[in-house]
């Protein structure tokens, strides 16, 4: 491994022993190719703002992996504006019997995230190009997620017909959202946690949210 590869690296490597995950030496190897892919796609495509490898090792994988014990017993997740992959992407390298849509309306990124997830080989993976309050798939989702979408109201209008009741939400926000903001006719909140992104000195609350 090239020397200004090593630090992101162990960086990674570290923060997904802080996070508590057990995940193989391989699992932690698909997640910094997925960086590393980004990496090389961003100088041409512009993916995403964040340029430092170890800033997206800390911003996007381990802020993605920070949050997967919250999928724990779920067999289906629609990750809605996926981006290049977030959380979609180490969500399903860390959980193979996890079956994991990725939606976003950006070509550029939905043919980043395909490309990556052949290249990683993801079964578990699918991939759609296309704006969520179009998208009607075959069958409901256990859960559908969206990071970093500050206004609980709009997102929950937006996914309404993505769960069947009984379905969860699962907002990965910064600052801790008001209980006010989750009254909704189709949702009703269950819980809103902190969490702790290693080496990330922010703000991430973790809003599960019930469909009626």
């Amino acid at each position: 491994m090239p020397t200004q590869q090593r630090e992101p690296y162990h960086l990674l490597t570290d923060g997904v022993t802080a996070l508590g995950l057990n995940l193989t030496s391989t699992q932690i190897g698909s997640c910094f190719e997925h960086l590393e892919r980004l990496e090389r796609w961003n100088k041409t495509h512009n993916l995403t703002a964040i340029t430092d490898l170890k800033e997206m090792v800390i911003r996007h994988s381990l802020d993605a992996l920070s949050v997967r014990p919250f999928f724990e017993g779920f067999r289906s997740v629609l990750d809605v504006g996926t981006g290049a992959g977030f959380p979609g992407i180490p969500l399903a390298i860390s959980n193979p019997d996890l079956r994991v849509c990725l939606l976003d309306s950006n070509h550029k990124k939905t043919s980043f995230v395909r490309a990556t997830a052949a290249a990683l080989r993801l079964e578990n993976c699918q991939i759609h190009t296309g704006r969520v309050e179009a998208y009607r798939p075959s069958s409901f989702f256990d859960v559908v997620t969206m990071r970093a979408f500050s206004e609980p109201q709009r997102a929950m209008n937006l996914v309404s017909h993505l769960l069947a009741p009984g379905g969860k939400l699962i907002l990965m926000l910064g600052q801790r959202p008001a209980l006010s903001d989750f009254d909704h006719k189709f949702f009703k909140i269950d819980s809103i946690s902190s969490i702790q992104v290693p080496n990330l000195d922010a703000q991430r609350h973790v809003a599960l949210v019930i469909r009626r």
